[in-house]
C-alpha cells in the first residue's frame, strides 16, 4: 500500500503544484494577476479536494507507516467535471445534475440512508470478524 501511495503521490503532487503555479494562465484566474496562484490554491474546490486527499497518504509516506486511509480516490472528483464537458459522456452527467437540482432532497436522503446502512453493516462485519486472523 505504501508503494502505491508513494507512486500516486509522485504523480499527483507535481500535477497539483504545476496547476497552482500556472493558474494565472487560466481564463478564470487570469484577472487576479500575481495572486492567481494563491487564490487558486485556497479558493478552487478541486484543488482543495486534491490537497486534502494527498495529506493522509503523504503523512503515511513520511512516517513510513500505513495508519491513514488512502483518500487519493477523491482526486477523481475533477474527472466528473471534465467528463461533463464531453458530448456523449457529458450528456449523462448533465442529466444527473439537472435531475439532482430537481430532486435534491430525495437524492440526499437516499444517499444518507445508504451511508448509514454502510456504516452499520461495516460495524457489524467488524464486530463479527475482528478476532479472525
Amino acid at each position: 500500500s505504501n508503494v502505491l501511495q508513494g507512486f500516486t503521490l509522485v504523480i499527483f503532487v507535481p500535477i497539483l503544484v504545476l496547476r497552482v503555479l500556472c493558474a494565472g494562465a487560466h481564463p478564470y484566474w487570469r484577472h487576479y494577476g500575481s495572486t492567481a496562484a494563491l487564490r487558486c490554491m485556497f479558493l478552487d474546490p478541486y484543488t482543495l479536494i486534491d490537497a486534502a486527499a494527498m495529506i493522509p497518504s503523504g503523512l503515511d509516506l513520511i512516517m513510513g507507516k500505513d495508519d491513514c486511509a488512502n483518500f487519493l480516490w477523491l482526486s477523481l472528483a475533477r474527472t466528473i467535471e471534465m467528463a461533463g464537458r464531453q458530448p456523449q459522456v457529458g450528456a449523462g452527467i448533465r442529466t444527473f445534475v439537472r435531475v439532482f437540482h430537481e430532486e435534491k432532497h430525495l437524492i440526499i436522503t437516499l444517499f444518507l440512508f445508504g451511508m448509514v446502512l454502510w456504516i452499520v453493516f461495516g460495524g457489524l462485519y467488524f464486530v463479527a470478524n475482528h478476532e479472525n486472523k
